[in-house]
């Protein structure tokens, strides 16, 4: 359950978009007969996620007035967000459907070109993994002492599904760099599954992993299975601690 990435969200918002003309077409379909889910190698995904970010810019701009853009910055709530879609009439006066749809529809030829742009025509090339790629860095990395003795983790060939909005909880900021806007920002770094009846059974991950020192060969050992949603045993028995007992460390005063 904790790596479901079902976006509720994303089925939503699909359900409002109208019939498209040939050049989004495909897209269209392939969002319509979609499960929803936001995994990385998912290429509806790619196009669902970035479709979602040109909407937030363009629902901010036709709601909030040009003047109080600092006060309220995109973007908005998605559950404002999902209401002024679902019920256009309320917020946007006459033609209100047809000013929705035509925002849905020029948002979607957007994203269609980006995902084009960057990631090649064909949209089986296109993976939401290559988008939302996660890069872990030393939060004084920007000095070469640190850099040097704390590498980054991960980088632009590490790719994690998920976004905000599922319950494999793995976000991104549109808003936080121009370089890449779908990076991975944010996630739960500590997952932990307990069967309290036979406590050995318990499972867990420790995002990237076991060790802070990058000396160690645990400095890094949980970030794939991180990534993959692979959890990890995590035992309690003493005898279970004995058997897989790979280092002791001893402190003493």
């Amino acid at each position: 359950m904790q790596h479901d990435t079902v976006s509720q969200l994303a089925l939503q918002v699909i359900k409002l978009l109208p019939d498209q003309s040939e050049g989004t077409k495909f897209a269209y379909q392939i969002l319509k007969n979609w499960n929803g889910k936001i995994d990385h190698d998912s290429p509806t995904a790619a196009l669902y996620e970035v479709w979602w970010t040109h909407l937030c810019v363009a629902i901010h701009a036709a709601i909030i007035p040009s003047e109080l853009h600092d006060l309220l910055p995109a973007p908005l709530s998605p559950s404002v967000q999902l209401a002024l879609l679902q019920s256009p009439e309320k917020h946007s006066g006459n033609n209100a459907q047809s000013v929705r749809d035509e925002i849905l529809s020029r948002c979607l030829q957007k994203a269609v070109s980006e995902l084009a742009s960057h990631l090649g025509a064909l949209p089986a090339s296109w993976k939401w993994g290559a988008l939302h790629t996660i890069t872990l860095g030393h939060v004084l990395g920007n000095l070469t002492s640190i850099q040097n003795a704390f590498p980054d983790i991960g980088g632009e060939n590490y790719g994690s599904g998920g976004d905000q909005y599922t319950v494999m909880a793995r976000w991104y900021n549109p808003y936080h760099t121009s370089q890449n806007p779908y990076a991975t920002t944010g996630g739960a770094s500590f997952l932990m599954v307990c069967d309290v009846g036979s406590w050995d059974n318990s499972l867990f991950l420790n995002f990237p992993g076991q060790s802070a020192n990058p000396m160690t060969g645990n400095y890094s050992d949980f970030f794939e299975p991180w990534l993959k949603g692979d959890m990890q045993p995590l035992y309690f028995s003493w005898s279970n601690i004995k058997k897989h007992t790979v280092r002791h460390y001893f402190f003493r005063p």
